[in-house]
């Protein structure tokens, strides 16, 4: 799991994720008793900041902030299912087009910002290479 998907799944259990039997992708609690694991382990750490860099990495909010998380989720979304036509058939669809979509739902969505949103080029050029896994 990701420094991403880790803060999702802090945010849900802050949220009250594990009350109620609400819904959640992953099942929580297999999650927290490895997280606690990690954590009695860091604990163990003589070293003070090895001991906190530790703590990090077991709480699974180490490393750098992904700023595309949001645009990496909104691909998911539309690359999971092809669209489909009124009588359910596939619509074959170009990298071009789907680019355009993204593009389109990205800026509904506010998820593009600053020259992105100014500059079409430059936006598809970003959101191509997310699509391919470049950054």
């Amino acid at each position: 799991m990701n420094r991403t998907e880790s803060l999702e799944m802090w945010r849900g259990i802050a949220a009250g994720s594990l009350e109620g039997g609400q819904y959640n992708a992953i099942d929580p609690l297999p999650w927290i008793r490895e997280v606690a694991r990690k954590v009695v382990a860091a604990d163990e750490e003589q070293n003070p900041s090895a001991r906190l860099a530790a703590l990090s990495v077991a709480i699974g909010l180490s490393g750098k902030h992904d700023q595309y998380a949001e645009l990496r989720e909104l691909i998911k979304e539309c690359t999971m299912f092809s669209p489909i036509d009124e009588r359910g058939n596939e619509i074959a669809q170009t990298r071009s087009e789907l680019v355009n979509i993204l593009i389109a739902v990205a800026t509904q969505r506010g998820l593009l910002a600053d020259s992105y949103a100014e500059e079409d080029k430059k936006a598809k050029e970003l959101i191509r290479k997310l699509l391919a896994n470049q950054i």
